[in-house]
């Protein structure tokens, strides 16, 4: 039997991993990707430029919160392509970008080959999670699983694969197999329980949500409800919450009320959004001056700008479904303490080792 190209090997395992549509242009340097798409049983979808199969694979991640796939050539297709890429990368989606790239004999001499770029992945590297320049076939299983690594275990951003138009066509006669990626980070309990205890004590509470926050609507709402706090999103958190809520003040912040309630309340509980200028467009930070309970993925973000009275690095998800449950036990036991009577004592007014003779 003959052997698959390399191209073929990619999509057949791009396959194993669940991709079900492609988003791209064919050309010459990409054509092997394409032999292996009938074969694999991948959807194409043709489009009519580079920075269209990008913003493309960056909606279907969005729509489905599976990676985007996108295949374009290289030189002026990667730069085309840039914007979608980009846009990904700032808004924390996964996106596979699989483009063309010279012939390895070629790269960084100057020769004018078509498409030439003199450093085709340091041009992506700045927004994507990491941009590789394949040089062998064997390379490729190793690569892709760390794109799903980065895809299902982190926060997910773009990475991209510059595939040489002479490793392509190379025959691979391994059945390539997929690996399984690491699990997203678990909360730390003694953070979740600090953060409901916080959480039960406020006055004037509230929470924030961000797009690391899509898929928690169950438990922000129970939290939200049981504490009464006002929940504030992002653009990208627009919705998470209904705005029809009681609750909900919606993508607000950029109104001067929204800005005041935030610094106000004595607890703010943030949910996966880095709050960059992109979501409240101002010239300066917000004001938060009450304590700040973060939850994110990224560590660094428990760090940056806005610190943390209380930082967990976990998926938002997990997080959030374990603080709703802490955050019910702890008003469960306040409720029941400040309710309960004195007790009255059995013993006299001496404890038992110093009473009266």
């Amino acid at each position: 039997m003959k052997a698959m190209t390399c191209g073929e090997a990619v999509m057949k395992l791009l396959s194993a991993y669940e991709v079900d549509t492609v988003f791209g242009m064919a050309g010459t340097m990409t054509v092997e990707l394409y032999r292996g798409l009938a074969s694999a049983g991948i959807r194409h979808v043709q489009c009519r430029n580079e920075q269209g199969a990008s913003l493309m694979a960056d909606g279907y991640a969005r729509a489905t919160g599976k990676p985007g796939v996108c295949t374009i050539i290289a030189g002026p297709g990667v730069t085309n392509a840039a914007t979608g890429i980009a846009q990904a990368y700032c808004d924390s989606q996964p996106m596979l970008v699989l483009s063309g790239a010279c012939a390895t004999r070629t790269q960084g001499k100057g020769w004018g080959a078509i498409h030439e770029l003199d450093d085709q992945a340091a041009v992506t590297a700045g927004f994507t999670a990491f941009s590789a320049m394949v040089r062998y076939p064997e390379e490729l299983p190793e690569l892709i699983a760390r794109a799903y690594a980065v895809f299902r275990g982190s926060r997910p951003r773009p990475v991209h694969l510059s595939l040489p138009r002479d490793v392509l066509p190379e025959p691979v006669a391994d059945d390539w197999k997929t690996r399984r990626a690491p699990s997203l980070p678990m909360p730390d309990p003694a953070a979740i329980e600090e953060a409901a205890d916080r959480l039960a004590q406020a006055k004037r509470p509230l929470i924030l949500v961000g797009g690391g926050a899509v898929g928690t609507r169950k438990a922000l709402t129970d939290i939200a409800e049981r504490i009464g706090a006002p929940v504030l999103s992002t653009n990208a958190g627009k919705g998470i919450l209904p705005e029809s809520h009681s609750l909900s003040l919606g993508a607000s912040i950029v109104q001067e009320a929204s800005q005041q309630a935030l610094a106000d309340a004595d607890v703010v509980l943030l949910v996966g959004s880095e709050l960059s200028a992109g979501d409240h467009f101002l010239l300066s930070k917000l004001e938060i001056s009450g304590d700040l309970i973060r939850i994110d993925i990224d560590p660094t973000e428990l760090t940056s700008v806005y610190s943390a009275a209380v930082p967990i690095q976990a998926d938002a998800c997990a997080a959030m479904a374990r603080q709703n449950a802490t955050t019910q036990i702890t008003a469960v036991m306040r409720v029941s303490f400040m309710s309960s009577p004195p007790r009255e004592s059995t013993q006299g007014p001496y404890p038992p080792r110093f009473e009266a003779r």
